[in-house]
């Protein structure tokens, strides 16, 4: 009765009603694009197992991996476009290459004249920054050994630096020698085999010939003395003819 008497209420029986939605004015929630986030956290952290595996080797840069991580960190902001977060992930990943790949092992091939010599081995580094790394010297069934095999190596931004590594060969021919280059912890940045051929004749001739000079020498003088001994011998007064 109460409701019937209100004149801002009307009332309609159910029946009524519309039975669907049909000519209800709609509401379109806001187009939200969708953002893995999951998708997002694994390739940053990729990126920083990039750099963890060389981070030793950039000991003496000036914070360089620091500013690397920083970078990915705001890689990680969802808030990023796709070509924005792209943008920081590659300065970071280019930079880890191009110190994977700053200094390049030698493809030198070498001759021994005798068992004992060494090899000289220059590096150069290519990037922007000082790197700290290590070289090992091995060869197959230990065919040669080296003083030292395992090198300590620092190299100046655009640097270059040259090894001597001492060999002794154990045999003679054709030698395989593998050089590895490290990062102080251990990750592999370059290997390269390269080929020692071993004459050690050429060392035994060259001995040869000094002892072949030394005895010519001792010839010379025994035949000097002789025939100084025998015009000596000419000259005394005994051996004379008479006039």
């Amino acid at each position: 009765r109460y409701l019937r008497s209100a004149p801002q209420i009307s009332v309609v029986r159910v029946t009524d009603l519309a039975p669907t939605l049909e000519g209800l004015p709609t509401i379109s929630p806001p187009q939200v694009p969708l953002i893995d986030v999951a998708k997002i956290q694994a390739s940053t952290n990729a990126a920083r197992e990039s750099i963890a595996a060389i981070g030793d080797t950039l000991r003496d840069a000036d914070d360089v991996v620091a500013r690397w991580i920083e970078l990915l960190d705001v890689a990680n902001d969802t808030s990023l476009t796709a070509e924005q977060r792209q943008t920081y992930l590659g300065t970071v990943l280019d930079g880890v290459a191009d110190v994977r790949n700053a200094v390049a092992l030698p493809r030198n091939s070498y001759t021994f004249g005798s068992r004992e010599s060494q090899l000289r081995i220059t590096l150069t580094n290519t990037s922007e920054y000082p790197l700290t790394l290590q070289l090992r010297v091995a060869s197959a069934a230990n065919k040669m050994t080296f003083t030292p095999n395992v090198i300590d190596v620092q190299l100046a931004a655009r640097g270059q630096r040259e090894l001597f590594v001492y060999a002794t060969a154990r045999s003679n021919g054709l030698l395989t020698v593998e050089l590895v280059l490290t990062t102080p912890s251990g990750v592999v940045l370059d290997s390269q085999n390269v080929r020692v051929r071993v004459n050690a004749i050429a060392g035994l001739g060259r001995g040869v010939s000094v002892v072949f000079l030394a005895l010519l020498t001792l010839w010379w003088i025994i035949h000097l003395r002789r025939n100084h001994r025998k015009k000596k011998t000419r000259q005394h007064p005994a051996l004379r003819s008479s006039p």
